[in-house]
């Protein structure tokens, strides 16, 4: 996803990029050093799959950035089972399937 950002970031888009984990991805930390001519209106945690977490992050987007709309939505998010890729899938629980149909 951070390429898409920083393609979008380099033609001098305003974008507000999330993730789980913020200060933890490598990712996203190297594109704070390399924001282009854009604008990086934000960095806002978020867990598609946590009620909770989009409620937050839809507050942080409307309320700290001031954000009324979007022009554009890259959702990226995507999960897969523990074992993936060494799990075959008529061998994950239901459960574990259930969390990735729900997430992806």
């Amino acid at each position: 996803m951070w390429p898409q950002v920083k393609e979008l970031l380099g033609e001098g888009y305003a974008v507000v990029a999330t993730c789980r984990s913020p200060a933890t991805s490598t990712g996203l930390q190297d594109l704070l050093h390399t924001a282009g001519s854009g604008r990086l209106l934000g960095v806002v945690p978020l867990d598609v799959s946590d009620g909770r977490s989009v409620t937050a992050a839809l507050a942080t987007v409307t309320g700290e950035l001031g954000l009324t709309s979007l022009d554009v939505l890259i959702n990226n998010a995507g999960v897969a089972t523990a074992k993936h890729p060494d799990e075959p899938v008529l061998e994950a629980t239901a459960e574990d399937m259930q969390s990735v149909f729900a997430t992806n």
